[in-house]
């Protein structure tokens, strides 16, 4: 079966999940990165990946990146993700600091 075969909704469910997961796996990369090995995840670590699920997807469905087509996206949509991902990131950086998260 064909990707493009899926139905919209499928797609929608399985890009959601994909950033999830996502999500995640950057904070731990982000986390190996900053302290110089591989790290294994401990409470506040999983507390940093809860806040990263919980300000990314919302962000991203309220942006509308779940709607686009990508296969005929362009400027608009680009410019889109760059936002929402600037938001995001504003956003993530200012709670970690609020709850003052090592």
């Amino acid at each position: 079966m064909s990707l493009l075969a899926i139905p919209r909704p499928a797609k929608r469910l399985l890009a959601l999940s994909l950033d999830t997961y996502l999500c995640g796996l950057t904070v731990w990369m982000a986390l190996c990165l900053r302290l110089d090995g591989w790290v294994t995840l401990e409470a506040n670590h999983w507390w940093a990946i809860a806040i990263s699920m919980a300000l990314a997807l919302p962000i991203f469905v309220m942006m509308g990146l779940y709607r686009a087509i990508f296969r005929y996206a362009g400027a608009s949509a680009m410019m889109a993700v760059v936002w929402a991902v600037l938001i995001y990131g504003a956003l993530y950086a200012a709670a970690l600091t609020a709850l003052h998260l090592p």
